[in-house]
């Protein structure tokens, strides 16, 4: 099969089976992130060098079990595949196998191979696999699955170079479908493919089942598919049904010929589940989860203790030079009291962003936030969301992030909206420097870090308890989501993925809450230059006064 010279590239998997990581490796930092058409949910699409002669434009699609659309997730996904004029159509389907989980990552393959899509796997997580005694016999899956397969190191980058390659030459063979859907529904199928000429079985099959919620459904095929289904009495559930069995029928045979399973646990498997006992307790795992946070908050301060005061001397520093060389004026005034503290306060709350990003990046890539949505779907159930989100609500920093509470239903995309219109910890941490004085609390904490913290939970809390009011207004209790997360196996996270996830979140920090807090900086620097006031951040002020001083200090820079 011959490709041509931009051909587009479309990432396929279950959620957690490495497909991000993959697309980091193959675009590196060629990429940007959108929406889909109509959606409000991310759409990554970067550029990879397949060959000298190729460069692909990869999309890196939502993770989804299965093209039955039970989320807005899975709803993209099937939207896309289905929709041959989008721009995203794509020319050839990459879909990542988790080899911890092969079997349900195949359902998946099958079902967009028998879409008539041009199809390569990437194997990942095989030492993942190896280390629970999961051995897979790779040449074997080949054979039976009848495409090409490469195996590939998510974290180290071992294979990327090959597939690539794969890529670029693609051998594609024309095999008969994995099940095929015809003896579902013979005569519903057969006029479908007559009328839309479809070459796909499938194809005609899953329009049939999903024509009300595809997006690029027009109205006449509306009412041809549904007077059609009324025709042959077509049972979309049923069949659904059948059609899932059929594939695991299949799909059991390969993973009987392919998979051997050495039943002794691995050291790995025996530390997650060792952490897993107290990570996912029902109360132990709150105490984890709170202390984890108050570590990192009061790690916050503590490492940029030496940064900022570089930062503070060096700014006092100029501010007595310029005040001791420039002529008195509004422009000065301007430099002195409002434009010097102004940057001095964002260059001191930069380092802090910087490690709170590292924190919780690392979170992220270790598998403990999958512990903490696990840990916390029972409660936020009652609130009429799922655990999925306070995901964002504990990463409030990752803006994209909102966009996971949009596929929980009404209530999960009104908490998306509280999420999305606000950068809640930067501004924290921006008021912190700006009113909380730098003093220890209980000898060894630090009273910026516990504000920050109640401030953080606070929020939290007061989110949870406006939409749980909407919930009440809304009448909306009898409306409940699908929620599935898989709790990974505890690894260290890659150097690289955890330079992208920062390099992600300080670029939607600077698009989203960089506005708002530069409008804040320029308004008090205005008022500062323009009447006479003093924007020393209490924090620095406070190091140069006695704790019987403080209080007067605090309300002198109010001018109360």
């Amino acid at each position: 099969m011959s490709l041509k010279a931009n051909p587009r590239l479309a990432l396929l998997g279950n959620p957690n089976c490495g497909k991000t990581s993959l697309f980091n490796h193959l675009t590196r930092q060629h990429q940007r992130t959108g929406n889909f058409t109509g959606v409000t949910v991310d759409k990554k699409v970067g550029y990879s060098k397949l060959n000298e002669h190729m460069e692909a434009r990869v999309i890196d699609l939502p993770g989804a079990y299965s093209i039955y659309p039970h989320s807005q997730d899975e709803q993209i996904v099937s939207d896309l595949l289905g929709c041959t004029s989008s721009p995203d159509y794509p020319d050839i389907l990459l879909v990542v196998l988790d080899a911890c989980h092969l079997k349900r990552s195949l359902l998946l393959l099958t079902e967009v191979r028998d879409l008539g899509f041009p199809v390569l796997a990437a194997l990942t997580k095989v030492d993942a696999a190896a280390q629970q005694g999961i051995e897979i016999d790779l040449r074997s899956l080949k054979e039976q699955l009848g495409m090409q397969i490469k195996a590939v190191n998510t974290q180290s980058g071992e294979g990327i170079e090959d597939l690539k390659y794969l890529l670029s030459n693609p051998q594609m063979k024309k095999v008969a479908p994995y099940y095929d859907v015809t003896e579902l529904a013979p005569e519903l199928i057969g006029r479908m493919r007559k009328n839309y000429g479809w070459c796909s079985s499938y194809r005609c099959y899953q329009m049939a089942c999903h024509f009300e919620s595809i997006k690029w459904c027009g109205d006449e095929d509306r009412e041809f598919i549904s007077q059609l289904r009324d025709d042959c009495a077509f049972d979309s559930t049923t069949t659904q049904g059948r059609d899932t069995i059929g594939r695991y029928t299949f799909i059991d045979k390969v993973i009987e010929s392919v998979v051997t399973l050495h039943r002794r646990k691995k050291r790995r498997e025996q530390f997650t589940d060792m952490i897993d006992r107290y990570a996912t307790h029902r109360y132990w795992g709150f105490g984890l989860l709170f202390a984890l946070f108050f570590i990192v908050f009061q790690s916050i301060y503590i490492w940029t203790a030496i940064p900022g005061s570089f930062i503070r001397q060096g700014a006092d520093s100029l501010a007595s030079y310029l005040a001791g060389n420039l002529n008195p004026s509004v422009g000065t005034s301007l430099l002195i009291k409002g434009l010097l503290p102004a940057t001095e306060l964002l260059l001191v709350v930069l380092p802090q962003l910087a490690i709170l990003f590292l924190c919780l990046t690392l979170l992220e890539e270790s598998g403990y936030m999958a512990r903490v949505a696990f840990l916390t779907d029972k409660i936020m159930r009652r609130f009429g969301m799922s655990g999925k989100c306070l995901m964002p609500l504990l990463s409030g920093v990752s803006f994209e992030s909102a966009e996971v509470c949009r596929s929980t239903g009404r209530r999960g995309r009104f908490m998306a909206f509280l999420l999305h219109h606000s950068a809640r910890i930067p501004l924290y941490m921006l008021l912190v420097a700006l009113f909380v004085p730098t003093i220890p609390v209980l000898t060894y904490l630090n009273l910026q870090g516990i504000v920050l913290m109640a401030l953080y939970l606070a929020g939290i809390v007061v989110s949870i308890g406006v939409s749980y009011l909407v919930r009440i207004f809304l009448n909306t209790q009898g409306i409940h989501s699908l929620f599935m997360m898989e709790l990974p196996v505890y690894s260290m996270p890659n150097r690289h993925s955890v330079g992208v996830g920062m390099y992600e979140k300080f670029r939607h920090f600077g698009l989203e809450a960089g506005r708002l807090i530069l409008l804040f900086l320029i308004c008090l620097v205005m008022y500062n230059a323009l009447f006479g006031g003093d924007m020393t951040p209490v924090s620095t002020a406070a190091a140069k006064v006695n704790d019987a001083d403080l209080l007067a200090g605090i309300l002198s820079y109010f001018s109360l």
